[in-house]
């Protein structure tokens, strides 16, 4: 099929190119040949959401002719009955799409209603390692270590006596730092999204993390080589 030709299926709930257009994209047309098959109508409602599972409701709002007397829905290999309009998969991973599809059961057969619907488990929270303060070259750098498994952060920085700093690959600078390396006081705002409908939000208000209790040990060097023990206090 050429000539900008675009022909496109539903595929695990989502519009699928699966030719190649002449013009390497699909135009913007309004022309189109539709080839359409009448299925049920079932509506999905994640209820909860965790990183290891899934909770739906689910009805049948019109079944278009089939005829669907117990419907089931699976994710992967697990295909469970839907009793009572909801049921759950478990042993999911973090922070990865699913494709829910709809069967019916005929015999001992599961038949493809094609219905399917996109669910995603959430994030896992990241956690804080620790934090190291050092000078360099004039400058105060101050070091996170996160572990966050599922890239959960999407905005870090941090206020050292007042002033604001973007942590860039982990580290945050402040140049021509010459105040007393003794009373440096941190601020830490970690901006995270973990896939749950919120966008991002400070690490703190999801419950997973609250930095104002850290008392975190740091390095801060000199070019005497003296170290001096910790930071005062690390607070949102």
């Amino acid at each position: 099929m050429g000539d900008s030709s675009t022909m496109a299926i539903l595929k695990n709930g989502r519009l699928e190119v699966v030719n190649s257009p002449s013009d390497t994209n699909e135009r913007t047309d309004a022309n189109a040949l539709l080839i359409v098959a009448k299925v049920p109508e079932i509506n999905l409602e994640v209820s909860k959401a965790t990183t290891n599972k899934i909770t739906i409701n689910t009805e049948i709002i019109n079944e278009n002719g089939h005829d669907v007397d117990e419907l089931f829905a699976g994710i992967d290999e697990q295909i469970k009955k839907v009793e009572n309009n909801t049921l759950s998969f478990n042993m999911l991973s973090s922070n990865t799409e699913y494709t829910v599809k709809f069967y019916k059961k005929v015999n001992d057969d599961y038949i493809d209603l094609a219905v399917h619907n996109i669910v995603v488990t959430l994030k896992k929270s990241p956690n804080i390692i620790g934090v190291y303060v050092y000078q360099s070259d004039g400058d105060l750098i101050v070091q996170s270590l996160f572990d966050d498994p599922d890239s959960a952060i999407e905005r870090s920085s941090a206020v050292i006596n007042g002033k604001l700093v973007v942590f860039t690959n982990g580290k945050a600078k402040l140049a021509d730092y010459n105040l007393d390396v003794n009373a440096i006081v941190i601020g830490l705002n970690i901006q995270v999204n973990l896939n749950d409908g919120n966008g991002r939000v400070p690490l703190d208000t999801v419950g997973t993390i609250d930095v104002s209790y850290y008392v975190v040990d740091a390095m801060i060097s000199y070019s005497s080589g003296k170290v001096s023990n910790k930071i005062d206090r690390i607070f949102e």
